[in-house]
């Protein structure tokens, strides 16, 4: 008989050391992420997404209020061409009236209409000195308007 089989009974081990000593032996494999784990990346997840939308947001907002900018722009120097183009004594306030919201229409073979923009010209005559005039055109829109100026000479 081997040594091993004749043990006392009182040397032994409980169940309970064998099953420690064997737990020690195979590491436990996990076989998936716990609760927390799963929250803790959700809340994670959450936080970047509201940023992304954020982000998104305030890009659609500035690329909407630089397209009303460019447009505003445009109907500006269209206005100042035509007072380019008209002679020194013919510009007057009365000859470039305002135009209110969906009355700015531009092009001459299709017109194209601005609803969203309205449009006015200020002239002041010898301003800054005798024989010129300070032509301002202002555009403005729902959000913000800009003003665009001319010197004409006689």
């Amino acid at each position: 008989m081997s040594h091993r089989a004749c043990r006392p009974v009182w040397r032994m081990r409980s169940r309970w050391q064998f099953f420690r000593r064997a737990a020690r032996l195979k590491p436990r494999r996990s076989t998936g992420a716990s609760l927390v784990e799963v929250l803790v990346a959700l809340v994670f997840i959450s936080i970047f997404s509201v940023g992304v939308v954020n982000l998104a947001v305030g890009v659609l907002h500035a690329n909407r209020q630089a397209k009303s900018m460019d447009i505003a722009v445009f109907l500006a120097h269209d206005r100042l061409e035509a007072i380019r183009n008209t002679p020194y004594a013919s510009v007057t306030a009365a000859n470039f009236p305002a135009e209110g919201y969906g009355a700015i229409t531009v092009g001459t073979p299709t017109p194209v209409s601005y609803p969203e923009f309205q449009r006015w010209v200020s002239i002041t005559d010898n301003t800054p000195i005798t024989g010129m005039k300070r032509v301002i055109v202002t555009v403005s829109w729902r959000s913000g308007s800009i003003f665009e100026e001319i010197l004409v000479g006689q």
